[in-house]
């Protein structure tokens, strides 16, 4: 289960970058200084962004042109947990609060009206690497759990029960409870299973490229698997988070104060920016461009889009609707207006 958004205690020395960067004005015309009109949105930016709208319709939108490149309307019951060029995929949630914890899902493409159920599960991911969907917890052939590839084969089985599925690039970081004994592994396809050694209790938030951010008690901390590195965070890790592409960067949204703030993979800060209320604390609530220069973040009663340098861009105000930000959830894809 993921743990619901830390409590908002930040460093003496976030705050004083805080204070030191300030807010910056939100733009309220082209002519405001060092706000660019070049498009539809600003200047443009080379990815498509999907989002949630708060008339729980997905868009799939190209940031360069403004075209709207796809839409698909959301059940009351379901949620979107990931998008690809061609589907967005729905999770229905568990009763858990708080917690990305499915118990189905179910595949829709851009284009068409066919839908298809993937199943039960508990745990689902998208795996971008090798563009596949991943269920942990499924019950396999012969009874057995385990993690398996959507209409593929197994990565692993065992009596016991899965759970909290994190993609790391070309590997898929899982759970395993056995009885009262928590087993971490690292899977990837045609290679034997791996265990890793995790921080007692410790809960994932984000995964990136080899490397995992998440709880371990009031602490946060950064695990490296290729040097087998375990870094405190100098600041807090709010459940939205997310991952430069490259892993060298994390970025988190916390909600007291209400900032965008980033990390290095070795847990030192970086840097931190207030954003303006209201803002999507919650998961999916932030997504980094796929080149990483960029990342899209809720806030403002909108979305706005920030360098990988903490600059500002400017606010995607002309998407309509406005995305509902105590629901927000938007992820960032390369641009393929080209190829639909």
């Amino acid at each position: 289960m993921r743990p619901a958004v830390a409590a908002g205690v930040v460093t003496a020395g976030l705050v004083a970058a805080l204070l030191a960067f300030g807010s910056g004005s939100r733009p309220s015309d082209s002519t405001v200084p060092g706000v660019i009109e070049l498009g539809p949105f600003g200047p443009p930016l080379d990815a498509s962004l999907a989002y949630m709208g708060s008339d729980r319709v997905m868009y799939l939108i190209d940031l360069q042109t403004g075209e709207q490149l796809g839409s698909k309307a959301v059940p009351a019951d379901r949620r979107p947990a990931a998008v690809s060029s061609s589907h967005v995929y729905l999770g229905r949630l568990t009763a858990a609060p708080g917690a990305p914890n499915w118990d189905s899902w179910r595949s829709l493409p851009w284009h068409g009206t066919m839908y298809r159920d993937l199943g039960p599960g508990n745990w689902l991911v998208l795996w971008p690497a090798p563009d596949r969907v991943v269920a942990a917890g499924c019950p396999l052939p012969g009874g057995r759990n385990g993690v398996r590839i959507a209409g593929a084969g197994t990565l692993i089985e065992s009596e016991g029960l899965w759970g909290a599925l994190v993609p790391l690039g070309d590997r898929v970081l899982a759970r395993e409870l056995v009885g009262d004994r928590e087993v971490w592994w690292l899977l990837a396809e045609g290679t034997e299973a791996r265990s890793v050694d995790l921080p007692s209790g410790f809960r994932p938030v984000a995964g990136g490229a080899g490397i995992v951010a998440g709880r371990s008690g009031d602490h946060a901390v950064i695990v490296d698997f290729s040097s087998g590195r375990h870094s405190p965070m100098e600041g807090p890790l709010g459940s939205a988070a997310a991952w430069s592409p490259d892993g060298s960067m994390l970025a988190t949204v916390t909600d007291r104060p209400a900032a965008l703030c980033t990390y290095r993979a070795d847990g030192a800060a970086a840097w931190c920016r207030s954003l303006q209320a209201p803002i999507s604390p919650e998961w999916g609530g932030l997504s980094w461009s796929a080149d990483g220069s960029f990342l899209v973040v809720a806030e403002g009663g909108t979305l706005a889009a920030y360098r990988d340098d903490g600059e500002r861009i400017g606010f995607l105000d002309t998407l309509q609707p406005t995305p509902q930000i105590s629901a927000a959830w938007l992820q960032l894809l390369p641009s393929f207006a080209d190829s639909t």
